[in-house]
């Protein structure tokens, strides 16, 4: 699961030598492409064939060593995500024969750590070779990406997870393929990543924390995420879509934005100020029905998917 990253790249307009254009869509590797008015300074275009929103540019793979190599580890999580795992899990259970699991980004483990507590042959591979080192002092076996099959390993997971993966890989189509190349017939992929169709992007425009380069080079709505699921394949159970993120708002309107989000600080002030609003009785009921509405208007800062092959 990969930390936020570096803002001061994210307003970057000059391409570096090491930098491309990405001459096809990455989803449906159509060529055609507009650029958003909206989002010149950030180089984003969408693709007129499958409407998949993506960076322009393409990160060289020393870029990309050297920007994961930095990532701070993510140190202990709270126990609204604690809570949000044991939920993910439950409803995954259903799909439980084998009891093999995959997270795919496992950054430090957290959701393989859960996992392993309730009796799934838990399994992991992260980018960052800091985090697989991390996991690894733990007892979890993780793998640096991509995860490559032992024998006996492909069409063999009950269930494949990838949380805030997509946005971050240079093909998601080729890294789907994988995925699903190691899940069983039945099995099913879960996964979760930004919301380009969030209400919370429709207001602050350029200044979103999301968009960052060349951390985030996908942008993804429940109806280019489907679609490229459904192409290949893929049977929906759900996409959902959750939460306004205060932290977005505050930092977007305050000067500590730049300083938040480049130490990773951002991360945990947005899940406590979350914390705070679910933790009172009172609002309660309100969060519930707002996350409702999000879901139904599909503005919810966050897609949540859940597909069986």
């Amino acid at each position: 699961m990969p930390l936020p990253g570096r803002q001061n790249e994210a307003n970057q307009t000059d391409d570096s030598p090491a930098d491309a254009r990405r001459p096809a869509c990455p989803a449906c590797g159509e060529p055609d492409q507009w650029h958003h008015t909206r989002y010149r300074k950030t180089g984003l275009v969408r693709c007129r064939a499958c409407d998949l929103t993506f960076a322009s540019r393409l990160p060289s793979q020393e870029q990309l060593d050297d920007h994961y190599a930095r990532y701070p580890a993510i140190g202990a999580v709270s126990n609204l995500t604690r809570r949000r795992y044991r939920e993910i899990l439950h409803e995954l259970y259903a799909f439980r024969q084998t009891g093999r699991l995959l997270d795919i980004g496992c950054g430090d483990g957290h959701f393989l750590k859960t996992a392993r507590d309730q009796g799934w042959k838990a399994y992991g591979s992260e980018m960052g070779p800091q985090a697989v080192e991390r996991c690894r002092a733990q007892g979890l076996d993780v793998r640096p990406a991509p995860f490559l099959p032992e024998p006996g390993e492909p069409d063999s997971f009950d269930v494949v997870t990838a949380f805030e993966v997509l946005e971050h890989v240079l093909e998601p189509r080729r890294e789907l393929e994988r995925m699903l190349a190691l899940l069983r017939p039945g099995g099913c992929l879960y996964l979760t990543t930004p919301n380009f169709a969030s209400l919370t992007r429709r207001v602050l425009g350029e200044r979103w924390s999301v968009l960052q380069y060349p951390e985030h080079l996908n942008y993804f709505s429940p109806t280019t995420l489907d679609r490229l699921l459904s192409n290949m394949g893929l049977r929906q159970i759900y996409v959902r879509t959750t939460g306004v993120s205060p932290y977005a708002y505050l930092s977007a309107i305050g000067r500590i934005h730049h300083q938040l989000t480049r130490t990773g600080v951002g991360t945990g002030v947005d899940q406590r100020l979350r914390a705070g609003i679910e933790q009172r009785s009172t609002t309660d009921s309100a969060v519930r029905d707002v996350n409702r509405l999000l879901s139904l208007l599909r503005l919810g800062e966050t897609i949540k998917a859940l597909y069986r092959l």
